[in-house]
């Protein structure tokens, strides 16, 4: 049975008050100790009282029935009497703590000395022969009274002390009238009529050690609230008085009732003058106006939870901002308010040190003095550090003065406040910090104290701090200036750039709305500026660029916009047409200009241009779709002959929908699954040895032909689709491994990584992941990237390669000698496999340029440890003349086509077949099969 199954809860309720009444009968352990140490100290306090008791009742007995006892009774009786009250005394050292034993163990020895004395008791009781003569009532009720009632004020306190001593001398009691009356029913009634009176008595002696002991622990939860008030007490003083911000407690009527330290030192006020003082006594002890009256207003809202910022001044100091917070306390509590401020003078200053260099920056990018701007700024420090004046002047980098700003209560005029700021300073009547940062000084700024000796340190150093940080602010107002310039013009031509030519389109549009006209967008491109850039050079090419801006100013309207967007790319806003012809007439007057030949140097360069346009709002697009709308229409005049202009329409989108179109059919067929993997072998020039195969991806496209790799890469590569097809088309290679090992085939795959799969920062994890999850062994899995993703960031490559080698993967460059920093490169890199791009094979062996940079590059990766394949073999001739000059390896159509993961086996066969035929053969007869298997 399972002692522990819950109650009901009609159950549990009714059994709460006696569970509650068993804890208090049943403390915890220490808390058991402590109250049987209260019980002793009880008894001891009652003990002597006890005693007198006990001789006051014996007496009485003894004069109660001094006629029926002999005087031989009588003298056994205060005998024993004696003897008892001698014992009581020993017990008395057991009721002190300091008596040397624990308080079980002096209980106890108590409890055993009360036994005793009971045991006396009922010796005594008998001892004296019964009465002779009939009942002795005098003498049964003093017994009775004495031995039953007498000890329970006293004994009750001690647990069992009142059993022990009044059982004995009861039963004795008892006995003596059983038998005294000679077991007659009287006696048998008397002696049940003690038995019942001292059952009674026992259970009243127990209802009062209960009493006693409840009271006791009551005692101890008061003593204990208590201490846990008066430690909360002093917890919640050492907080407030550790506490950096201002704390007080108001009553109703607006007097301070407590206060921490730093209220005081805040107020300045000594806590007697704050405590219990009336609210207007108070406010006149703070001396500046201002701060009284805001004070007051503050203390007179009694409702609700106020706010609001102080600033507090006292005679010489500087002044203090307070963020003042005060909230009414119910009447349940009293009322009254509590008051909770906190020093904010250190934000307040640094947002005025913020707001003064925002203000200057701003000022220097709009070109303007900043005497204007930093008034306000200048008017709010004076006031917050009481300062009569506060200058702060400008020169440029020669020491011209340039502006001057001031505040304060002391106004000069400009000339004047420039000449004092930048003289000399007499402190501590004046104090002045230039503004300089990095060796240049900008200016200086200038303090007049309202008191000198009023500003502490702290606000001189934060003087001094913000002159540092405003001087720092000037030498970044020069450079923001040139980096602001630089990232809304172009460094060229002074143009604006792209950004700052869509922001000025964007606000055309705004506009436009709410007027009756047409905007133009022209896109203009300079025809074969490539090839006089090439012809004559660079800096010739920027000499057109400058002159073509020139004519570009000169015949655009006033309010238009002429900005060059990149290399020869120009673009116009032609503003507010009235009409169509108006736009026809600029771009005609733009084309004539570009047409008129160029004199640099010595040269006369001729130059066109071609030019596309879109109108606002015929063509409702945002700022972006409108300027490429008008870079199509520039591609469609380039393809109508060039040097003429061609009107944007929405047919020379389809090309980019159908990009979009092709975007989101790659999505859906990744989703679906739509793509599969083909392999083509590579194979060891001198032996014929199969070394692996290279996956290439297909898509299985059912809408359309199937797709050129060309073509969907690339949109792959720019829509950023690369990146899990890449990682589509790793695993699949490792699922395919694996099943080639489990028909016994032994085949390593090489796998394509796009440059942006490459350039990914978790690469490296996301092919360790690949390979750990599929089980494939590092060895059998080579990696091939392109030339130029390998060296577009050489150091990092390095890393990620290094990384890979360690882990026993191998690697390819792609595409090599397609890229432009090859050789100075590749020694940096681990080893690995060189692939020949097919571009240098194609016209082996006949060309000899192609054959000079094959050899170079066999000779050249062989010289640094590299084996070399060559890709796109497709003849014998090819074959025979890579064989020798040492190509390692090659793959191409001699060899076969890229084939389905099923055909490889049987041709494997076939071409293990072959081998045993001659070079020739071999190569044409596996050929031919593998097109059949194929």
């Amino acid at each position: 049975m399972n002692r522990h199954r819950q109650a009901p809860a009609s159950a549990r309720a009714s059994r709460a008050p006696r569970t509650l009444r068993a804890a208090r009968m049943d403390p915890s352990p220490p808390l058991r100790v402590a109250l049987l140490t209260e019980q002793l100290r009880l008894f001891g306090r009652r003990y002597g009282w006890q005693v007198l008791a006990n001789l006051v009742v014996a007496t009485a007995c003894l004069l109660l029935f001094a006629r029926s006892v002999g005087a031989w009774d009588k003298t056994l009786w205060w005998t024993g009497l004696a003897i008892n009250g001698i014992l009581r005394f020993f017990p008395v050292r057991l009721t002190r703590a300091d008596c040397g034993l624990d308080v079980a163990a002096r209980h106890r020895r108590l409890v055993a000395h009360l036994l005793i004395d009971g045991l006396l008791w009922a010796l005594l009781i008998l001892a004296v022969p019964y009465p002779r003569n009939s009942i002795n009532p005098p003498f049964l009720v003093a017994i009775v009274t004495g031995l039953i009632s007498g000890p329970i004020p006293f004994l009750s306190v001690l647990p069992g002390g009142y059993e022990a001593f009044a059982i004995a001398p009861v039963l004795a009691l008892a006995w003596r009238e059983y038998a005294g009356r000679g077991g007659s029913a009287f006696g048998v009634s008397m002696a049940l009529a003690v038995v019942v009176l001292q059952a009674f008595a026992t259970k009243i002696a127990h209802l009062n050690g209960t009493a006693v002991r409840e009271r006791i622990l009551r005692d101890f939860r008061l003593q204990g609230l208590l201490r846990r008030s008066r430690r909360r007490e002093a917890a919640v003083h050492a907080l407030l008085e550790a506490s950096p911000d201002l704390i007080g407690l108001l009553d109703a009527e607006g007097r301070w009732q407590l206060a921490n330290g730093a209220a005081l030192e805040a107020f300045g006020i000594a806590r007697e003058d704050l405590i219990h003082v009336e609210p207007q006594r108070l406010l006149e002890q703070v001396p500046d106006t201002p701060t009284r009256e805001s004070l007051g207003d503050f203390m007179r809202t009694s409702e609700g939870t106020v706010r609001e910022e102080i600033l507090l001044r006292r005679a010489h100091a500087t002044p203090r901002v307070l963020d003042l917070l005060r909230c009414a306390l119910p009447g349940a509590v009293g009322g009254g308010s509590l008051l909770i401020a906190r020093d904010v003078t250190a934000q307040k200053r640094e947002a005025l040190a913020r707001q003064l260099r925002d203000r200057l920056t701003d000022a220097s990018l709009r070109g303007e003095s900043p005497d204007r701007s930093l008034g306000t700024v200048l008017d709010s420090i004076a006031e917050y550090l009481d300062l009569l004046w506060i200058a702060m002047a400008r020169i440029d980098k020669v020491g011209t003065p340039l502006s001057v700003a001031q505040g304060g209560r002391l106004h000069l005029d400009a000339q004047s406040a420039l000449t004092l700021a930048l003289s000399p300073a007499d402190p501590p009547y004046r104090i002045v910090y230039p503004l300089a940062h990095n060796g240049i000084h900008y200016g200086a700024i200038a303090y007049r104290p309202l008191v000198p000796e009023a500003l502490s340190n702290e606000a001189k150093e934060w003087l001094a701090r913000l002159s540092w940080d405003v001087g720092s602010a000037c030498e970044l107002d020069a450079a923001q200036t040139r980096l602001r310039t630089l990232a809304h013009y172009d460094e060229l031509t002074g143009l604006p750039n792209r950004a700052l030519f869509l922001r000025l389109l964007t606000e055309t549009m705004e506009r436009a709305a709410h007027v009756d006209a047409l905007q133009a967008v022209l896109f203009l491109d300079l025809d074969r500026f490539k090839d006089i850039n090439d012809l004559l050079g660079h800096a010739a090419g920027d000499r057109l660029l400058l002159e073509v801006t020139a004519r570009l100013r000169q015949t655009a309207r006033a309010g238009d916009v002429v900005a060059r967007l990149s290399g020869d790319e120009f673009a116009v806003i032609l503003r507010d047409a009235a009409r169509m012809s108006d736009i026809e007439t600029v771009i005609t007057r733009l084309l004539t200009a570009m047409r008129t030949p160029i004199r640099i140097g010595t040269d006369q360069v001729s130059t066109q241009a071609s030019i596309g346009l879109t109108i606002y709002p015929f063509d409702d697009s945002d700022p972006q779709t409108l300027l490429r709308h008008a870079d199509l229409a520039m591609y469609e005049a380039k393809r109508q002959g060039r040097n003429r202009w061609s009107i944007f329409e929405h047919s020379l989108d389809r090309a980019t929908r159908d990009r979009q179109s092709l975007q989101k059919r790659l999505r859906t067929a990744l989703a679906e699954d739509r793509f599969a993997l083909h392999y083509q072998p590579q194979v060891e020039l001198a032996t014929g040895r199969i070394a692996g195969m290279e996956a290439l991806l297909r898509w299985r496209d059912p809408e359309e032909q199937p797709q050129s790799p060309e073509v969907f890469v690339a949109i792959a590569e720019e829509s950023g689709l690369i990146i899990p097809l890449g990682e589509w088309v790793l695993q699949e290679a490792c699922r395919q491994q694996r099943r080639w090992m489990d028909q016994g085939l032994t085949l390593q795959i090489a796998v394509n990584l796009s440059p942006s799969q490459f350039q990914d920062p978790e690469i490296h994890h996301r092919v360790c992941e690949v390979l750990r999850a599929s089980g494939t062994a590092t060895h059998h899995i080579a990696l091939e990237i392109t030339e130029r993703a390998a060296f577009a960031d050489p150091e990092r490559a390095r890393r990620t390669l290094d990384a890979w080698c360690q882990r026993g993967l191998q690697f390819a460059i792609d595409d090599f000698g397609t890229g432009q920093a090859s050789l100075s490169y590749l020694t940096d890199l681990p080893t690995a496999l060189i692939k020949i791009d097919r571009g240098f094979i194609a016209p082996l062996p006949e060309d000899p340029q192609h054959r000079a940079i094959v050899e170079g590059v066999i000779h050249m990766a062989h010289q640094l440890g590299r084996p070399v394949l060559a890709e796109g073999v497709e003849t014998m001739a090819q074959w025979e003349w890579l064989k020798a000059q040492g190509c390692d390896l090659a793959q191409g159509y001699a060899i076969a086509r890229p084939m389905p993961a099923e055909a490889v086996p049987d041709w494997l066969a076939t071409w293990l077949q072959d081998r045993s035929l001659s070079h020739e053969q071999g190569i044409f007869v596996a050929a031919q099969r593998t097109a059949v298997l194929i």
